[in-house]
């Protein structure tokens, strides 16, 4: 009986563990607006209006249920992944001419000439992960690849994860949108509409609109190049001291010419 219940506890802890993550709620919402949606739009009636009593339940609606589920399937794991990406590549665009706009105009307005991708310097007793893996292949160090293959296994996951949410935020942005937008009378039915009439404005739809696209463009601002950082002491000191070099050879070099030495 211990072991039933300490397997049984197990089992909730899990559950409970991936109910509070982003990815959970998001794929939830996205299913409970999308429900609503066609339940409201096929049938005329709405969540809402089952939830206050004024709506029929039985086993047409849960045919209804089912044949909504298989298209919500098939729209999270097919359609809607590729949409994304081709929206979020136009934002890539878009964000990049922008910036590049911007730039010029700094540059031609304020004089700024330096170069705008300037390599930060690294982290006390840490190496970037292409470093790591360089000098791994070149020592041939088991040590140096499994410290790599950790690092990587990690940041696969955090890949993972990250693309879900960006995923998931993306269907709830489109089902929440279209909750609300639906034409006609259908509206009345639907939760972001029941929403909009209690708080007597549109400002929640719009409010959850704005968060869930945040979602979705976030990992493009994210600067992950300067975070991705690999905790190696002896590799470290070796890189330093060859850098401190080369910087000193170069002074000397431009002192000759009698160029300005660039600043440490």
């Amino acid at each position: 009986m211990t072991v039933a219940n300490n397997l049984s506890m197990d089992k909730f802890l899990s559950m409970l563990e991936k109910a509070v993550r982003p990815q959970f709620f998001l794929l939830a919402t996205s299913f409970l607006f999308f429900l609503d949606s066609m339940a409201a739009y096929f049938s005329g009636v709405g969540i809402k209006d089952i939830v206050e009593g004024g709506g029929r339940f039985d086993v047409s609606l849960a045919l209804e249920v089912a044949l909504i589920f298989v298209a919500f399937s098939g729209l999270i794991s097919l359609v809607f992944p590729t949409l994304m990406v081709t929206v979020v590549l136009v934002y890539i665009d878009l964000q990049y001419r922008v910036w590049k706009t911007s730039y010029h105009i700094k540059k031609s307005w304020l004089g700024i000439k330096d170069d705008p991708f300037n390599r930060q310097r690294r982290q006390h007793n840490c190496v970037r992960p292409t470093e790591l893996l360089r000098e791994a292949h070149e020592k041939e160090s088991k040590f140096l690849m499994d410290r790599y293959a950790e690092y990587e296994c990690g940041e696969q996951e955090g890949r993972v994860a990250q693309r879900e949410v960006q995923v998931y935020a993306f269907c709830a942005l489109i089902f929440v949108a279209c909750n609300y937008f639906l034409p006609g009378s259908y509206s009345n039915h639907t939760i972001s509409n029941w929403a909009v009439g209690y708080c007597g404005a549109s400002f929640p739809v719009w409010v959850t609109i704005g968060i869930f696209c945040w979602f979705v463009v976030l990992p493009v601002h994210q600067d992950d190049l300067n975070k991705k950082w690999i905790y190696c002491p002896p590799l470290y000191e070796k890189l330093e001291a060859e850098e401190e070099q080369h910087r000193k050879t170069e002074q000397e070099w431009k002192k000759k010419m009698g160029l300005r030495p660039s600043p440490d």
